[in-house]
């Protein structure tokens, strides 16, 4: 007939194969939207490490994008346990709780000789930091019962003139066989 061609054999089978990959990369495309979203996320890596021992680990760790930092800083050990020792946190209760709980005060964050531990090492880090990476750290004490658990309060630290910026205090209660965390009070509640 005019204006119709005839498809041989291989050509049938050059334009399945086609649409068959069409219909992948569709497929493929899709899915892809769909789970970027659920990516991974890029953090903060380890650049190199200031000090570690049973007690103390200081590293520095590079940020992902650039923080625009004003380090390196010289501020003196005594002058970093000042500002860490006012830094407190307190338990929250849930509702219906905190409408009949007492007003708990707050705790410290940090015990005097954990600042004594870890002050000169943070100096000493942010005096080496530069202005795209911050400082991290982590306190490790024997907890309530020494064989089975240990007490770790981490977090970094960074400066932006004029502010000092602490970030994600954890504190937590580990297994140190297991690595298994137990609740990020119990160090207080004694």
């Amino acid at each position: 007939m005019p204006g119709q061609e005839v498809l041989e054999e291989g050509d049938a089978t050059t334009l399945n194969q086609i649409e068959r990959w069409i219909t992948t990369a569709i497929w493929v495309g899709l899915i892809g939207g769909l789970l970027s979203p659920f990516g991974c996320a890029r953090m903060p890596y380890t650049v190199r490490t200031v000090h570690e021992d049973q007690r103390v680990v200081v590293t520095i760790q590079r940020e992902v994008k650039p923080a625009g930092y004003s380090h390196p800083v010289q501020l003196s050990a005594q002058e970093l346990s000042q500002i860490l020792s006012s830094f407190s946190f307190r338990a929250t209760q849930r509702l219906p709780l905190r409408w009949f709980a007492e007003e708990v005060p707050p705790k410290t964050v940090f015990r005097q000789d954990e600042l004594e531990a870890l002050a000169p090492f943070l100096a000493e880090a942010l005096q080496k930091v530069g202005p795209d990476e911050r400082v991290h750290f982590q306190v490790l004490a024997p907890g309530m019962n020494p064989a089975y658990e240990r007490d770790t309060t981490g977090g970094w630290i960074a400066v932006r003139d004029p502010y000092f910026h602490p970030r994600t205090f954890s504190r937590a209660v580990s297994d140190p066989e297991t690595g298994a965390v137990g609740s990020p009070l119990s160090r207080h509640s004694a």
